[in-house]
């Protein structure tokens, strides 16, 4: 097996444009040295993509369009799956990344020098989690399991000879017939079933699931990954730095299929932020005792632990309100979006 590394994307024909720009912003803002795969049962994407990316058609995935309950977003969700099972012959580590995760690092390389000893999975607990840690999810009632850590499966990074040798994939096919309901998050129902009480827990810097309670406070936390899946239909909650990364790509990427920011108004946009800020500083205590369970990025927990560190937090909650206070006076001589856009991190 290879020592080299990859980030794996996903898409059906809809999601391509979106595989794409999280594609970029890896060739364009990372310094990197892992390949960039575009996993697809639609083979005929491959002749869309840039030269910087590898593309893996996938053609045995019955198993997984026969299990799809919705429509056709909930299958194909499901290919990360075979996706996971065919690379992990081939690369030492794989970091999966679903299609509405923002890079807000250029030193993304670094995560896969977390140790993983003999786990085969190391991911970031779920928003359900987020502030109680000891909630009993449904997931894990519905299946009869005891409560215990859940991860989000929107960021995975894989072990890929653990994976194997535990023979995961044949677990997770397994675990359709095992369970009596193994998907009704999906895939993601799927993978906390086969690794219950066994898998890492990483900081919550490499996915940090956005939504207005978190959103501006992931500024000044140095955030590795952004996972904001409202970017697609609402750009007030998502971070300000998110807005001038999406007018780079539909002004430098040659495409007709430009992704897509319009909020009704700059009023309505100001009106939602000031919410938003609101709801950040409520809770900006509870994201800085979020993170320092963990001494650093590179640290991990074994699932199961639920510890919180106290020290300081007092101290650090109020640097972090003061951020955010001066987050304010910034939006006050702010007169467009565009301004505000203008603030990212890589220019």
């Amino acid at each position: 097996m290879s020592e080299r590394h990859c980030v794996l994307l996903t898409c059906n024909r809809n999601h391509l444009k979106y595989a794409l720009f999280v594609a970029w912003q890896l060739e364009s803002n990372v310094r990197r040295d892992f390949d960039i795969v575009i996993a697809s049962d639609e083979g005929d994407l491959e002749s869309s993509l840039p030269d910087y990316i590898k593309f893996l058609h996938l053609t045995d995935v019955h198993i997984w369009k026969s299990i799809a309950r919705h429509d056709r977003f909930s299958y194909y969700t499901y290919i990360r799956l075979p996706a996971l099972e065919i690379l992990s012959k081939t690369y030492s580590k794989v970091l999966y990344l679903d299609t509405d995760v923002f890079i807000a690092t250029k030193t993304l390389y670094e995560i896969f020098g977390i140790r993983m000893t003999d786990y085969a999975l190391c991911a970031v607990r779920d928003t359900q989690q987020r502030f109680r840690l000891n909630l009993h999810v449904p997931d894990h009632y519905k299946n009869g399991l005891t409560k215990s850590s859940y991860f989000n499966a929107g960021v995975l990074l894989v072990e890929c000879k653990n994976w194997t040798k535990q023979k995961t994939y044949k677990a997770l096919i397994d675990a359709l017939e095992k369970y009596p309901f193994p998907v009704d998050f999906h895939d993601q129902t799927l993978l906390n079933l086969v690794f219950y009480n066994n898998w890492l827990e990483m900081s919550p810097k490499w996915n940090w699931m956005g939504g207005p309670l978190t959103n501006f406070a992931a500024e000044y936390f140095s955030i590795r990954l952004y996972h904001g899946k409202t970017w697609f239909n609402d750009p007030k909650r998502v971070p300000p730095n998110f807005f001038n990364e999406v007018q780079l790509y539909n002004t430098y990427f040659n495409t007709t299929d430009k992704l897509s920011l319009e909020p009704a108004s700059n009023s309505a946009f100001y009106r939602e932020y000031w919410k938003s800020l609101a709801l950040n500083l409520r809770w900006s205590f509870s994201c800085v005792r979020w993170l320092k369970r963990f001494e650093n990025d590179f640290q991990t927990h074994p699932a199961g632990h639920s510890v919180y560190k106290t020290d300081e937090n007092s101290t650090l909650d109020s640097g972090v309100t003061l951020n955010l206070i001066s987050e304010a006076a910034v939006i006050q001589r702010s007169c467009t979006i565009s301004n505000l856009a203008r603030r990212s991190p890589f220019l």
